[in-house]
């Protein structure tokens, strides 16, 4: 066995038979994670979850199934795929030993008229990685490890999709964004596009200066907000050719589009319509300029800095101030619809869900306002909910400031009941559907949704729900409800009839 000192990395090279080949002498070629030690001592984690240390430079390693003989080579220049392949290792061993404390209990979430959907892990290393984002579309659900792992699920099933190590390890990233086929991760000075369902890179750019916000991106173009204010359009078509011609990463300046110049840093993804893109500066101002050139719309100015990510549906923004403000614009041409004042900031993205906005000021708790015209839909805030994580057909699930799930009637706020799961501390907000998404630091996922709920409400994009054949119903039964159709008002009480005297 060749070294170079304690603590380097070694592959384990290992050919021998199958193990559940069913004893048809199938020749395998596998891998094992192995790490010298101190003393010339080996630690390896075997294929069947098993960790052992040896010594000398080789050994027979019998695994279930029959004899695998082992030699060890060094890997110096393999860390990636070592630390992919131990993640994902640590991970089936962590599935295997969750404890059914740590998923929520059938009998809490059924008082709340909850079920759990699906439950996962991640790829993660616990003893050197944590999550980082977790993020999700009407389709998947990614999480991201602090080196760099991007695990992806599926968001109705929770079927592992894939697994890999997207950039170099231990980068800066932000949270990976989506569109109908790739996933985008800005990480260092680099872009890089993989296969939203398979994970398979398909292009990489390198951009022009450091990003400052996650990209956003539409089925034609994408665009970058960079520190220095600037902001990038590209055209994903010539990026693909790019990309074929193998021009890239070094010819990545011939897919850019347009450059928009702002006095101060980009401070969340810009907003596009497909016609427009629209962002934000933080010295106080919103830009609107044209999808395909270097033209402005509109521009609307604040009183006060621009800290806060944008909110957005199909024809509105919202633009919440350091000043305590949220203005709601028409997205196409910058037209004032309402604005609501707070007396504390608004630090968090205030959130469109159907035909509401909830917006939650730091220290006050969470508003619910109508969409349309800004005015409250509660009588107060709710204090409780600090957070929102989810909205169902009747309820909304928020997070406390003890990271209980908090369970709120939808129509007047008012606290049903609470969960007490305060470990699920990297939970998402999702806007996009109807499903609660609760995460942990070390890579368990687990899905709720609300019984009844067989096919997901969309929120953001309605337009994007699957078409299902239309069912005739049995005679005597009534239609089923449509999950997309807003939510009817409550039926006043009738009073009975008073009969004149």
């Amino acid at each position: 066995m060749v070294h170079g000192g304690a603590g380097k990395p070694f592959r384990s090279v290992q050919t021998g038979q199958n193990a559940d080949s069913g004893g048809n002498g199938r020749a395998i070629d596998r891998e094992e994670v192995c790490r010298l030690l101190s003393g010339n001592r080996v630690l390896c984690w075997k294929l069947d979850g098993r960790m052992s240390t040896m010594t000398g430079q080789g050994i027979m390693w019998s695994l279930p199934g029959g004899g695998i003989s082992s030699v060890l080579t060094p890997m110096e220049h393999s860390m990636p795929t070592v630390r992919i392949y131990l993640a994902a290792l640590i991970c089936g061993m962590l599935a295997m030993s969750v404890q059914a404390a740590d998923l929520p209990q059938s009998a809490d979430l059924a008082r709340y008229d909850l079920q759990m959907a699906w439950w996962g892990r991640a790829s993660i290393d616990p003893a050197r990685e944590k999550v980082d984002y977790v993020v999700n579309d009407e389709e998947m659900v990614f999480v991201r490890s602090t080196t760099g792992v991007i695990t992806a699920f599926d968001a109705e099933t929770g079927r592992k999709a894939w697994a890999s190590l997207i950039g170099r390890p231990d980068q800066v990233s932000y949270a990976p964004v989506s569109n109908t086929d790739q996933l985008l991760v800005a990480v260092g000075l680099n872009l890089i596009a993989v296969s939203k369902k398979t994970g398979e890179t398909i292009w990489e750019l390198r951009l022009p200066k450091h990003p400052s916000a996650p990209p956003a991106v539409d089925t034609d173009q994408m665009y970058l907000g960079m520190v220095d204010g600037s902001v990038y359009g590209y055209d994903l078509k010539i990026v693909q050719q790019l990309h074929e011609e193998r021009r890239l990463p070094a010819f990545s300046h011939n897919a850019m589009l347009w450059r928009y110049q702002t006095p101060s840093e980009i401070v969340s993804p810009p907003i596009s319509t497909g016609r427009s893109v629209s962002f934000a500066s933080s010295s106080g101002s919103l830009y609107s300029v044209s999808a395909k050139e270097q033209k402005l719309v509109f521009q609307f100015e604040c009183d006060a800095k621009i800290m806060t990510p944008l909110g957005r549906n199909e024809k509105s923004i919202l633009l919440a101030a350091e000043n305590s403000r949220m203005f709601c614009l028409d997205q196409d041409n910058g037209q004032f619809r309402w604005a609501f004042t707070s007396a504390y900031p608004i630090r968090q993205q205030p959130r469109f869900f159907g035909s509401r906005v909830y917006v939650t000021p730091e220290s006050v708790g969470t508003f619910a306002l109508n969409a349309d015209s800004g005015a409250q839909m509660w009588e107060f805030p709710q204090a409780q909910a600090r957070r929102v994580l989810m909205v169902g057909q009747n309820r909304l699930y928020a997070v406390n400031a003890q990271n209980e799930i908090v369970i709120l009637e939808a129509s007047d706020g008012k606290v049903i009941g609470k969960l007490s799961y305060r470990h699920f501390t990297k939970s998402p907000t999702n806007d996009r559907t109807d499903r609660m998404f609760l995460a942990t630091q070390d890579g368990l996922l687990v899905c709720l949704k609300e019984r009844g709920s067989a096919i997901p409400t969309f929120h953001l994009h309605p337009e994007r729900r699957p078409i299902l054949p239309e069912l005739t119903p049995e005679e005597g039964e009534a239609a089923p409800a449509d999950p997309n159709a807003p939510a009817a008002a409550p039926t006043a009480p009738v009073e009975p009839a008073v009969e004149n005297q």
